[in-house]
C-alpha cells in the first residue's frame, strides 16, 4: 500500500478510526505460538463516492496445519430471511423501511480469551470485545 499514498493514508485514518472508536487495541509485539495473524488488505472502489476505501480480512486463510477462523466458527443456524420473505414482509404493512449497517462485523464482541485469534500485524493491533458478552 505504501506504492500509492492516498490508498495507503486512508487505509491509517481507518484503523485509527477504529482504535478511536475502540473496536481495536494495541497488543504487545510479541509472537505467542497460542495467536492467530489474520491477514488483510485494502479494497479500493474509484467507482463509490462514499467509502472508497474498505479494511478487509482474511479469516479463511490457514496456517501450516493450521485451521483457518472461519473452519473454526459455528455456520448454524442461518439468521438471514431467504429474499422471498423479505418482499412478502414488505407487503404486510402498509409501510416499510430498511437500513445498512455500517461496519457490522466490528460491533461484534470479543470475549478476551479469544482475542489473540484475531490479531492483524502492520498496526500490531487486536480485536476487542466492547460489547455485552454472548
Amino acid at each position: 500500500m505504501k506504492g500509492n499514498k492516498c490508498v495507503y493514508d486512508e487505509y491509517k485514518n481507518i484503523v485509527q478510526e477504529h482504535l478511536n472508536l475502540n473496536i481495536v487495541e494495541e497488543c504487545a509485539s510479541d509472537l505467542r505460538n497460542n495467536s492467530y495473524y489474520m491477514p488483510h488488505s485494502a479494497v479500493v472502489r474509484s467507482d463509490k463516492e462514499t467509502t472508497k476505501v474498505r479494511l478487509v480480512f482474511d479469516a479463511s486463510s490457514k496456517g501450516k496445519e493450521c485451521k483457518s477462523v472461519n473452519d473454526c466458527l459455528s455456520s448454524e443456524p442461518t439468521l438471514n430471511l431467504s429474499i422471498l420473505d423479505v418482499l412478502l414482509k414488505f407487503r404486510e404493512y402498509q409501510y416499510a423501511f430498511s437500513s445498512d449497517i455500517q461496519g457490522a462485523f466490528f460491533t461484534i464482541g470479543i470475549d478476551e480469551k479469544d482475542r489473540d485469534y484475531l490479531r492483524y500485524f502492520g498496526f500490531q493491533m487486536k480485536m476487542i470485545r466492547n460489547r455485552s458478552k454472548f
